[in-house]
């Protein structure tokens, strides 16, 4: 079990570094989008003018009039970023304790206890993010196509409900 563990950390390690990265990139991201529209430059414009949105072709003022729900949807998804990043972190407590022979260590129960509340908060901010775009660009459409539909994912929920599962287990072996 320890080494089945140790192997398992060092993956969650290459999932949190990854995860990581692409947290830095959408920081970055929203930096330019919120802070230096103007880096956008010219030629990016004019490989997008084959495209059309609601049949007019694309333009910086119709990018423009998209900023601040492309913001408020940039942020939701930081911020579903950084729980992951937490939850991948509590995930990789929990799997040390096992590392070292203690999976019944109040450390670990709680890592996992955690692991599984950041879950449930993870499913259901994206939940409202999927509303949120459908309802900000459900009209829209790109080359004659629908952008963007509502679709929700609740598979989440026996994620939780395993990590939790196990946080119980955990301080069922204390006691």
């Amino acid at each position: 079990m320890k080494g089945c563990a140790k192997f398992l950390n060092f993956i969650a390690l290459l999932v949190f570094l990854f995860t990581l990265i692409v947290f830095v990139g959408a920081c970055a991201a929203t930096a330019v989008i919120g802070i230096k529209p103007d880096l956008i430059t010219e030629e990016l414009l004019d490989a997008l003018k084959s495209f059309t949105i609601n049949g007019k072709p694309i333009t910086m003022e119709i990018l423009t009039s998209f900023r601040i729900p492309v913001l408020i949807l940039l942020g939701a998804a930081i911020l579903l970023i950084l729980f992951t990043l937490i939850t991948i972190g509590k995930i990789r407590t929990a799997l040390g304790e096992v590392g070292r022979g203690e999976p019944f260590s109040v450390r670990c129960s709680s890592a996992l206890s955690t692991a599984g509340t950041l879950v449930i908060i993870t499913g259901l901010i994206g939940i409202a993010l999927s509303a949120y775009s459908a309802s900000v660009f459900g009209g829209i459409s790109v080359d004659g196509g629908t952008v963007l539909g509502y679709t929700s994912n609740l598979s989440f929920i026996l994620t939780a409900i395993l990590l939790k599962m196990l946080a119980g287990v955990s301080e069922f072996g204390r006691g």
